[in-house]
Formats: C-alpha cells, sequence, structure tokens
C-alpha cells in the first residue's frame, strides 16, 4: 500500500506577507526520495489534463530576483486539481499534491534571474521558492502522492508484466477472481468483482506485455480514475496533443515499462470505459503498436 502523506499545514513555508485564508495544500520545500533529499526546483497548478497558467489571473508581480504568479481558482472549471512539485531532475522526483475544493487562489513564487530595471522584469526564472494554494477546504484534505516510477515490479491489481500466463492465471484464481483465456497466447479477460482488467501476451516470449484496467466510461466525465494514476505515477510526459490519451515514463521509453491513459475518442462508443495500461516496451510488439 502506498504512503499517503498529509500535509502540515503550519510552520511549513515562509509566507511574504499575510493572508486572511489558509494555506490548504503546498509543495513540501523539501522531499526525501529513497535515501536523497531534494529541494523543491520547479511547481505549477495542475487541472485536468496540464498545467494551467496566468491566463487564470493577473500578470506575474516582479521584483528583482523575485516573480509570484497567482491563479484564480474561481476561473477554473477542469478536475482534477494538483500542484505539480519537481525536485532536482525532470523526471522521477516529483510530487502530486492534491488541491482541495474551496480553493480561492493559487500562487508560484520564483527566483528570477537577469533583471530588467526598465521593463520591471525578470528575464529568467530559476527556481521554485514556494508553491501553495489558499482558502477553504471542503471535503477531502490536501495529501501530498510521491511519484512511482513504472517498473518491471509495477503491478495492477497484483498483476505484473513479464510473466507467463499460468502464473497469473494461478494468482488471479488463488484470489477468487475469474479467468477468460479462449486459447494459448490470447488475450485474458479477468473480473476481480466489479474490476475488470485483460492481459495482453508476447507474440515472441509468451510472456505478459500489456496490462489494462478498466474504469468508468468517460460520459458522464468522471476525474477520478485520471486522478488515480497522478496520484500514483506523477504526471504525464505528454500532457498536450492528443486529448484522448496520456503516457507516462514515455521519453527514452523503449526497453522500458509505459502507463497509459486512454479515454473514449469520437469514434468510439460513448460507453467504452477509459483505460489505464502498463505496457513493456522491451517487447517488439509494444513499440508496432506505437507506429
Amino acid at each position: 500500500m502506498r504512503l499517503l502523506v498529509l500535509i502540515t499545514l503550519f510552520g511549513f513555508l515562509p509566507l511574504a506577507t499575510a493572508h486572511a485564508d489558509s494555506v490548504v495544500a503546498a509543495c513540501p520545500s523539501e522531499w526525501t526520495f529513497g535515501t536523497q533529499k531534494q529541494r523543491l526546483l520547479w511547481a505549477n497548478t495542475w487541472a485536468d489534463d496540464g498545467a494551467i497558467d496566468n491566463s487564470h489571473g493577473d500578470d506575474p508581480v516582479e521584483s528583482p530576483g523575485r516573480a509570484i504568479i497567482r491563479i484564480d481558482m474561481a476561473k477554473v472549471t477542469q478536475r482534477p486539481l494538483f500542484l505539480y512539485c519537481r525536485y532536482k531532475e525532470m523526471r522521477g522526483f516529483n510530487l502530486a499534491v492534491s488541491i482541495p475544493e474551496g480553493v480561492k487562489t493559487c500562487l508560484v513564487e520564483w527566483q528570477g534571474t537577469e533583471w530588467d530595471a526598465r521593463e520591471k522584469v525578470n528575464r529568467h526564472y530559476v527556481r521554485t521558492l514556494r508553491a501553495e494554494c489558499r482558502g477553504t477546504a471542503h471535503g477531502e484534505p490536501s495529501r501530498v502522492y510521491p511519484a512511482e516510477i513504472p517498473a518491471p515490479t509495477s503491478d495492477i491489481e497484483g498483476l505484473r508484466l513479464r510473466r507467463s500466463a499460468e502464473e497469473l492465471k494461478a494468482l488471479v484464481l488463488s484470489r477468487g477472481g475469474t479467468w477468460t483465456q479462449w486459447a494459448e497466447g490470447a488475450p485474458a479477460d479477468i473480473s476481480f468483482g466489479e474490476i475488470k482488467l485483460r492481459v495482453g501476451f508476447s507474440l515472441s516470449t509468451g510472456l505478459s506485455r500489456k496490462i489494462i484496467l478498466y474504469g468508468p466510461p468517460w460520459p458522464p466525465r468522471d476525474p477520478g480514475f485520471y486522478a488515480s494514476i497522478i496520484q500514483r505515477f506523477g504526471f504525464p510526459d505528454t500532457p498536450y496533443g492528443d486529448r484522448c490519451s496520456r503516457i507516462w515514463n514515455a521519453i527514452g521509453a523503449r526497453k522500458h515499462i509505459q502507463v497509459e491513459w486512454y479515454r473514449p475518442c469520437n469514434t468510439d462508443s460513448a460507453s467504452a470505459p477509459q483505460e489505464m495500461r502498463l505496457v513493456d516496451m522491451a517487447d517488439p510488439q509494444s513499440m508496432k503498436d506505437r507506429k
């Protein structure tokens, strides 16, 4: 079971000015990944499938060496909502901090360089100093979700890649699930009560190369299934472009494990479910699927 860490809201980050509203979500200034303690490097506010910018708020407030970008959250209708907190590297060292309902504003303060005294702007932002959201939280409080790096040890409902059909079938039946596979090497359909999955097998090795978890249909729109992937694996590598799918660990994905989210597009049935996929990119068939 993955550890969900409640944010400590008081004594957490230095504030530049006093505010009437409380901090209800914030990026930790430091976080320990394994044995490595890293400080906050970069952050933004994330809504639905991508970062939102100051088009939802005022222009950045600039001063020598500092800039603050505020987002008016009343203008943000997309869900789910997170703070995207990145530490050290672009990949791996990141946290998803859930933003509760009731938030009024979110801000990111940047350290700036190359101050332009004439235009009164910083020409280069180098590091996030703080990222926080203020308001009155409704419902679930904010939580911090450390990103899991997709790996051969990653599983969906206990099912892993690079496993034989016999091994997976035994696991499913031992847990009281059902296993339907019409022929050797064919995909296997699995159910654990209301939970439905499909496992695809490699043509070359016979081992599992793709595991699909089916979620609720897209209409009526329910962001919970998509949010659960962010809570586990952090943020997708491809937040823009095709709005029907997102990919995690896509950069240099050859021979690596890749996570995918898919929702029905215009060509699909309106009742088609969302999907979370765990894919072995080392398998030749997986690479062909991307072409």
